[in-house]
């Protein structure tokens, strides 16, 4: 579900606009939906979940219909749906609670196996084998089930050696860019047709959790905001003047530890102008915010960054 320069797939050299038969070619298909070409012939070909109509030549051409058959399948698969049971609803037409997937506890067999061959991939700094681990998983689970059961305990479990082991660090920094990568990639191939609201993300950390970061906007974007991603270092006193020209409904200040500068953070607060749009806060160092800040009309995001989007939307919605 997500291209990766890494592996560098090509897709059919077909143009980007619909036939005269309302006919999309793969590359496009990708672009609305979010899933990599991979992904999309193995649902063809393994499962029989799409059966794409097909040029003289060979290329796969999709319809309307198939577009939004792709769009049900991702939100099954969110749901906790496998990929092996996604054609038995698809059959049945109806859609029942979604049964457990067949790897879902972090104990489990599955994900021990997929998490140790990532943590191999990444212990050789493998570029290649890391992306085909993470493609061979992601065809039978969602995104966020892939975040969740392999991306987090496997970057952990590097977290937790001790500071003295070097090898760990490298290997660290080798997966952190990786999936900051990858997932950038991914909010790249997202539609971008989203017509809904923009927010302004602020990391006030000098070194912000981007996993965390590209989350929130992931899951931005399934709620239909746009999110825009800043760098540290912003000044603070410029924020409303550029979530006016973002035309930004929000502005979310991001940070996992309790901000170092708390009488800047208070002065900036407090003058804030509602009329720049709602001021959140995202992550564990703002969760609770220090008594003597006098910050009046402030949402809390809390730290989940599924659960924050959620959030957002909800009370943007209001």
């Amino acid at each position: 579900m997500l291209y990766n320069s890494a592996m560098a797939v090509p897709i059919e050299p077909i143009d980007d606009l619909p036939t005269e038969e309302g006919l999309f070619p793969i590359r496009t298909v990708c672009s609305l939906t979010g899933v990599h070409p991979v992904t999309l012939r193995a649902w063809e070909r393994r499962y029989g979940l799409i059966r794409p109509k097909r040029t003289p030549k060979g290329h796969r051409l999709y319809s309307g219909e198939d577009i939004e058959l792709i769009r049900h399948i991702l939100r099954l698969l969110d749901q906790g749906v496998s990929i092996g049971q996604v054609g038995q609803l698809l059959d049945a037409r109806k859609a029942p609670a979604p049964p457990e997937p067949e790897a879902s506890g972090p104990g489990d067999p599955a994900w021990n196996a997929y998490r140790m061959r990532l943590r191999e991939a990444v212990g050789i700094l493998d570029e290649s084998a890391v992306s085909q681990v993470w493609e061979d998983a992601l065809s039978l689970f969602s995104l966020d089930t892939m975040i969740l059961q392999l991306a987090l305990p496997v970057r952990d479990s590097l977290r937790e050696r001790p500071a003295s082991d070097q090898a760990a660090a490298a290997e660290l920094s080798f997966l952190s860019r990786w999936l900051r990568q990858t997932l950038n990639t991914r909010l790249r191939q997202m539609s971008p047709s989203i017509v809904g609201p923009t927010v302004v993300v602020v990391p006030l950390d000098e070194s912000p959790d981007d996993l965390c970061l590209l989350r929130f906007a992931l899951a931005c974007r399934r709620e239909g905001i746009g999110a825009r991603l800043l760098g540290p270092g912003v000044p603070l006193g410029g924020l409303g003047t550029l979530a006016g020209k973002a035309n930004a409904r929000a502005v979310i200040l991001y940070s996992e530890r309790t901000p170092g500068h708390a009488t800047r953070l208070s002065r900036f607060c407090q003058s804030w102008d509602r009329a720049h749009g709602v001021l959140c806060t995202l992550g564990g160092g703002l969760e609770s915010l220090p008594p003597g800040l006098g910050v009046k009309d402030i949402v809390s995001l809390g730290t989940d960054p599924d659960k924050a989007a959620v959030a957002l939307h909800e009370h943007l919605a209001r």
